[in-house]
């Protein structure tokens, strides 16, 4: 059971927070963000938005860095960095989908 806000940090007190991992103010906000990235259909921000949903993102060092569960390992991402094999290649850290899921909570 969730008993704070992945995104804001505030104390939970729903069984659905529980579920989602996100308050209700937050879980609204963040399933609008998912929708929209959905929305966008590049295959980038699909991959985000799924992050999003699924909650697999874990605040650390007070909500500026993330530890986000990827297939094979655990990536260290915050808005602007991450430190998963595709960041490592692409221009720009924000073309990889932890970055971009981080980006959205963050916000």
């Amino acid at each position: 059971m969730a008993n704070f806000c992945k995104r804001c940090g505030r104390p939970t007190r729903s069984a659905r927070a529980a579920e989602t991992g996100y308050g209700e103010h937050c879980r609204r906000g963040v399933y609008r963000a998912a929708r929209a990235l959905e929305a966008s259909g590049h295959p980038v921000a699909h991959r985000a938005a799924e992050l999003l949903v699924a909650a697999t993102l874990v605040p650390w060092k007070k909500g500026k860095v993330w530890k986000v569960a990827g297939k094979t390992a655990i990536y260290m991402t915050s808005a602007t960095t991450c430190n998963c094999p595709g960041a490592t290649y692409r221009p720009t850290a924000n073309t990889c989908y932890h970055a971009v899921a981080v980006a959205v909570l963050a916000a």
